[in-house]
């Protein structure tokens, strides 16, 4: 019990953690401002899911800097907090070159991240990203932590993207298209995703290539399949059954 309070710190972070269970983030912000009684817990819950997104209209991809830039901030004078993320929703849009470097800097203090959303209103080429930016989101993908992964809105996405993946257990892909120009010959075998959860739909094109895909002729798959245990496709029958008949 810390001196000044008659409460236990495990009754206070239980009043905590039923705050957050009823979403009332108000509060929280309130309360990780009053006390130090009250910091850690709400922090924890109150950075564990970011959004780095806005409105589709004029001025996006600056006010997605913005939001970058305000947080990184936060993490300078307070690093841990950067331990807190868990869940992050990203919004890709165009960038410039300052963005781009604003944005990535942060990706890479998200060491405990361990659920990614890319979204794009509408389609966006892949090739388009700044390599610098497709660095730091493959890096937070391929980490070990890494257990949920999704796509939306993209184009022209690199089916070998998947193929360092070690630990995802859940793929969402909605409205992307996947390409395979790029060659998975000489990629190494190692550790491969188990799936449980596969999320598709909404007029994918290329889902062949990642579910049917091998690393070389009669190789490993790019992604082990044969752990599924949920599927939800939004895809003609005669399209989408096909790809599982091996499993």
């Amino acid at each position: 019990m810390d001196r000044g309070t008659f409460l236990p710190q495990e009754l206070i972070d239980k009043f905590i953690d039923d705050l957050w269970f009823e979403r009332d983030i108000a509060t929280l912000k309130t309360l990780s401002q009053t006390s130090r009684l009250f910091v850690h817990r709400c922090r924890r819950h109150l950075f564990a899911h970011i959004h780095l997104s806005s409105g589709n209209s004029p001025g996006q991809s600056q006010r997605i800097a913005r939001k970058a830039k305000n947080l990184e901030d936060v993490l300078v004078k307070v690093p841990e907090v950067a331990n807190y993320v868990q869940s992050l929703f990203f919004m890709i849009s165009n960038f410039n070159a300052e963005e781009v470097h604003i944005i990535s800097q942060l990706l890479l203090r998200f060491s405990m991240l361990n659920d990614l959303s890319l979204y794009m209103y509408s389609p966006f080429d892949w090739a388009l990203v700044a390599p610098e930016l497709q660095s730091a989101i493959s890096r937070l993908v391929y980490s070990p932590r890494m257990d949920a992964f999704s796509l939306q809105g993209i184009h022209n996405f690199p089916v070998s993207f998947f193929a360092p993946c070690t630990n995802l257990t859940y793929l969402g892909i909605h409205s992307c298209a996947l390409e395979d120009q790029a060659p998975l010959w000489n990629v190494e075998t190692g550790i491969i995703a188990r799936l449980q959860i596969l999320n598709l739909g909404e007029t994918s094109v290329g889902l062949e290539k990642l579910i049917c895909g091998t690393r070389g002729q009669d190789g490993p798959p790019i992604l082990d399949f044969s752990h599924l245990q949920e599927l939800t496709a939004d895809l003609p029958k005669q399209e989408a059954l096909p790809f599982f008949e091996r499993y």
